[in-house]
């Protein structure tokens, strides 16, 4: 008797390890696969943009390209489209596009960049924010939140390897219930519930990118424009104090951005976004002088176009005080339109 309890002790300690490893196994297999062939459950924005932007591809072949990138802001401010046409030199119809990404900052937008390239789309032009607060985050943890493992080059490039490799790791901790609403779908699609919607189904943008509907907001009361600002403000105010530095991480990878333009023959034009009249008075003068003094760098240094339009609305455009109201978009786009996109693409911009 005492063997067989023996035995059966053993046993079911072996049951119990194959079972573990095999499951460990099934959660590596089910990481590779989500990060090879489906990367867009680690960031649906991205997909849900490269398939807009890939669908006016193909009903406009060989229209030249121009595209934004940048954050949240931009996500709101910038409506392509309500511009009016834009034609080359040449007389070739341009197609403009809003590739923001809500949280983006310098290490976002770079790689936003390469993994359009690595799709095969290369813009003609392309407009980069540079959204003040931003450059003085040195976490930037949008990037491993993001990050697929096709990323992780860049990443490590610009991150500490070991913490990113954590980070990284610590995203792909037990797929099958974190992913579990798209393998629902994949596997059961009748099962669903109505708030495991597809990315596609939730991210409403328009043809061009531009958000109506999305975040937008259209004439907002006074008492949520002031709780939006309230909360705005203890989020961005302390980092625009004394102490305020241009992080390394923003500044390597806006470098690595403004060289691989170069090396892709890609023209860029750089953008400080706007602000409100009262966002704009919680930088410090320190701050606001670093600021404006590392734009003019970049510029100089890369012989780019930078364009000021931190003054171009008034406080009634926006929400919080830095992103726009609908209304606000629009009057935002049809400056930057006139004043910028017409006479980039028409090779008059200086």
């Amino acid at each position: 008797m005492q063997r067989i309890a023996i035995h059966r002790h053993i046993s079911a300690k072996s049951t119990l390890g194959w079972g573990a490893l095999f499951f460990v196994l099934t959660q590596i297999a089910l990481n590779v696969y989500l990060d090879v062939w489906h990367p867009e459950q680690y960031d649906g924005e991205f997909d849900i943009r490269l398939s807009l932007l890939q669908e006016r591809i193909a009903e406009n072949p060989g229209q030249p390209l121009l595209l934004l990138v940048g954050s949240s802001r931009m996500t709101m401010n910038y409506l392509p489209e309500q511009l009016p046409p834009l034609y080359t030199p040449a007389g070739q119809r341009v197609l403009p596009f809003n590739f923001a990404h809500l949280g983006a900052g310098p290490a976002m937008n770079l790689l936003e960049v390469r993994r359009l390239l690595r799709a095969g789309t290369r813009p003609d032009w392309l407009i980069v924010e540079i959204m003040p607060p931003q450059l003085n985050d040195d976490k930037q943890r949008i990037l491993h939140d993001m990050a697929a493992a096709g990323d992780l080059p860049m990443v490590f490039r610009h991150k500490n390897l070991f913490a990113s490799l954590g980070l990284y790791a610590r995203t792909r901790v037990a797929p099958c219930y974190r992913q579990r609403a798209y393998l629902v779908r994949c596997l059961l699609p009748q099962w669903p519930s109505p708030e495991d919607k597809p990315i596609r189904d939730t991210v409403p943008l328009g043809p061009l990118g531009g958000d109506y509907e999305w975040w937008a907001v259209s004439n907002p009361d006074a008492k949520d424009v002031e709780m939006r600002t309230f909360h705005t403000k203890a989020g961005y105010f302390p980092p625009l104090q004394e102490g305020f530095r241009i992080a390394e991480l923003s500044d390597s990878t806006m470098r690595e951005l403004l060289d691989l333009c170069r090396s892709e023959g890609i023209a860029v034009v750089l953008l400080l976004s706007p602000e409100g009249p009262t966002f704009r008075s919680w930088y410090c003068a320190p701050a606001r002088k670093l600021i404006d003094e590392y734009s003019a760098t970049l510029s100089r240094d890369y012989g780019l176009p930078l364009i000021d339009a931190r003054d171009w609305l008034d406080e009634a455009d926006f929400i919080d005080s830095h992103h726009t109201t609908l209304e606000g978009a629009h009057r935002f786009t049809q400056r930057l339109g006139c004043d910028v996109l017409v006479p980039l693409v028409a090779g008059k911009l200086r």
